[in-house]
């Protein structure tokens, strides 16, 4: 099973262990051997392999407690296609800074290693974000069986964030260490995963810190020959499922002068966020925004109504700025003049203008996908990253993103489907689920008649709900009917689509219809008077899969269920009858987590065909992965049967 391991603080009573000296590579020192290596064994097809990575991070004091993360990458390049490994960014917020940045590029002139620095005026700094920067350079001179390397120092302001570290790469790893040392007086959650591709040990040191005697605690992870991680489809998007480990502070004591929980309980981030700051004593404020809440709403009788028209005058009138918030740092009152903001600052506009219509609003905060699953116990406040609103009517929730101008209220963005965040509350808060009822589903009719020249060919009708409905509403918004017929259509095979209609384009709450007249070409086989082909006649559905291998190392994360449905009736020529079809099934998981029906009937003439395939379960865990992976095994089976149409002979003319 592959989950993160949750360590926690008592982490640093393990027992005690040798903790041998370091093999850091001297920096600017490429060796021969490492220039001349050639692929090892589980190295096979590499473009490049990472020779080390050593890092170390260490508290150290001075005028404030910060962190000091020092990383040496040395990598060798084996083919043309590892050039990519030479365009280096590094990433930092701006309340830190990065020093002692230094690179070169290593070969063999004539059998004699030769060295190329890359020089500070090729060091580019660039803003990412009013939050992050951004170091990007390229190596000079590379080429195939070069070695590149890098290091730099990052002084982190924020103890909050005690560098966590990813072990595991796109490409092989040969060497690894990370040396953490961290005093006494700072308590940290540690998470582990994959801890059996590595090794861990630990020493404690006496020592001084803040001018007070203390312990250290010194851990260090280390391994070697860590195969290449590969991505697998539908995996989730965060890091939490690759080795490596993860900090969170959890407290603070200096004896005598500093004593804090760092990582309360979800009820004290509540009070914190909500009373303790200047924004959340906003929320309330109904002056604020008291004419446009009038003129919005004035006409309008039911909550319902009114927060529907509150949801749509904030998605229309104001534009995200694409930077993500836990939390604001300005008023709301100036983002609203501006018409312009985070996540953040959009939603609690929302949520203050809701409030003052007399709804019950509160701010919900989680972690998105790409940032992994909030932690149930601890109140990690440093890990999460978003906020959303939830608004309360009748007893029933709706959650709220009104950053997004092409989600209806009630949907969240793919992004946040995260599990469960919190909702903010005087009250102490409470778990709220982020997936609804919402899915996926796509439904395709077809009426089709088959030709002479053995064409299927008719009309079509399709409709497009969830994310799905969504993506596409966009896509032909921002790139017209030929950017949806580049990016959907014309990828679909060897078929002519005439006659193209939207509806509903501009009504988010309404699936999305699509009808247009179609033609499949070569969809058919000929052979002895016989005709025949698959039943699986669909553009947009997604029945079979091809990356159902026989193991997996990642858990499948589909974000929300999914429904796809086909209908297909097909006229056939009077000549031709259905000799042989696929027979009726129905197949399923436990618990009704998937189901897929199938079923081919013949009536006179006509052909018909329906599908549906039904995916309920939006998280398989690896555990669970060999009853998925037969599920779909059976569903392609079926989806690859034929149907077979024989033709009729001729009668014979008589004189």
């Amino acid at each position: 099973m592959c989950r993160p391991v949750f360590i926690g603080v008592l982490l640093v009573i393990l027992p005690f262990r040798a903790y041998p000296q370091s093999t850091h590579a001297v920096f600017g020192e490429v060796t021969r051997e490492e220039l001349e290596t050639t692929l090892l064994p589980y190295e096979k097809g590499a473009s490049a392999t990472l020779l080390g990575d050593y890092a170390t991070a260490r508290m150290i004091h001075d005028n404030g407690s910060r962190i000091e993360f020092t990383r040496h990458l040395r990598i060798k390049i084996f083919k043309s296609s590892g050039y990519r490994l030479a365009n280096i960014q590094i990433p930092y917020s701006k309340n830190n800074r990065v020093e002692n940045l230094k690179a070169f590029t290593h070969n063999l002139e004539d059998s004699i290693p030769v060295k190329t620095a890359v020089g500070k005026k090729q060091f580019f700094h660039e803003t990412v974000d009013p939050y992050h920067n951004m170091i990007r350079f390229t190596f000079p001179n590379v080429r195939e069986g070069s070695v590149i390397e890098y290091e730099y120092t990052t002084i982190e302001n924020d103890i909050w964030a005690y560098p966590g570290m990813r072990f595991q790469r796109s490409i092989p790893v040969r060497h690894l260490e990370y040396q953490a040392s961290i005093p006494e007086f700072f308590q940290y959650t540690i998470y582990l995963n994959q801890g059996n591709l590595f090794e861990f040990q630990q020493e404690i040191l006496k020592g001084f810190f803040m001018g007070l005697p203390a312990n250290t605690n010194v851990y260090k992870w280390s391994g070697d020959s860590l195969p290449a991680y590969e991505p697998e489809p539908l995996m989730p998007e965060s890091e939490e499922y690759l080795a490596g480990v993860d900090f969170a502070l959890a407290s603070v004591h200096v004896p005598d002068r500093i004593s804090y929980i760092a990582s309360p309980t979800y009820a004290r981030l509540s009070e914190e966020l909500l009373n303790l700051s200047t924004v959340g004593q906003q929320l309330n404020n109904s002056l604020l925004f008291a004419g446009k809440v009038k003129n919005i709403t004035g006409h309008l009788d039911s909550p319902k109504q009114k927060m529907q028209a509150i949801y749509d005058h904030v998605q229309k009138n104001m534009n995200w700025n694409g930077y993500e918030q836990l939390w604001p740092d300005r008023s709301l009152e100036k983002a609203a003049q501006e018409g312009t903001g985070t996540n953040a600052e959009i939603n609690l506009i929302l949520l203050n203008m809701l409030r003052t219509a007399g709804i019950a609003a509160h701010p919900v905060v989680m972690c998105t996908r790409e940032k992994g699953h909030m932690n149930p116990q601890v109140a990690l406040a440093g890990k999460l990253n978003y906020l959303v609103c939830c608004a309360i009517i009748d007893g029933k929730d709706y959650l709220l993103d009104a950053t997004d101008k092409f989600i209806p209220a009630g949907m969240l963005p793919f992004k946040c489907l995260n599990g469960q965040g919190w909702v903010l509350s005087n009250s102490g808060g409470r778990w709220i689920k982020l997936l609804t009822q919402e899915r996926n589903t796509t439904q395709e009719y077809y009426d089709l008649t088959l030709n002479e020249e053995s064409e299927l060919t008719g009309k079509a009708i399709v409709t497009f709900s969830g994310y799905d409905a969504l993506n596409l509403r966009r896509l032909v918004h921002n790139e017209g009917e030929a950017g949806f017929r580049e990016a959907v259509i014309d990828r679909a095979g060897n078929l002519v689509i005439s006659n193209l209609k939207f509806q509903n384009r501009d009504s988010l709450h309404l699936p999305l219809r699509i009808t247009f007249d179609i033609t499949f070409r070569h969809f058919l086989k000929s052979i002895d008077q016989m005709v025949f082909f698959r039943p699986l006649i669909t553009i947009f559905g997604d029945y079979r899969t091809s990356w159902i291998k026989d193991t997996r190392m990642f858990p499948v994360d589909m974000g929300c269920p999914a429904t796809e449905k086909l209908n297909c009736r097909i006229r056939l020529p009077d000549h031709y009858r259905a000799d042989e079809l696929p027979g009726t099934t129905k197949i399923g998981l436990p618990d009704n987590d998937a189901s897929f029906l199938f079923g081919a009937v013949s009536d006179n003439n006509d052909l018909v065909i329906s599908l549906e395939l039904n995916v309920n379960k939006t998280f398989f865990d690896t555990e669970e992965y060999q009853s998925f992976r037969e599920f779909y095994t059976q569903v392609n089976r079926k989806c690859n049967e034929m149907v077979i149409l024989r033709e009729n002979p001729k009668p014979m003319n008589t004189p």
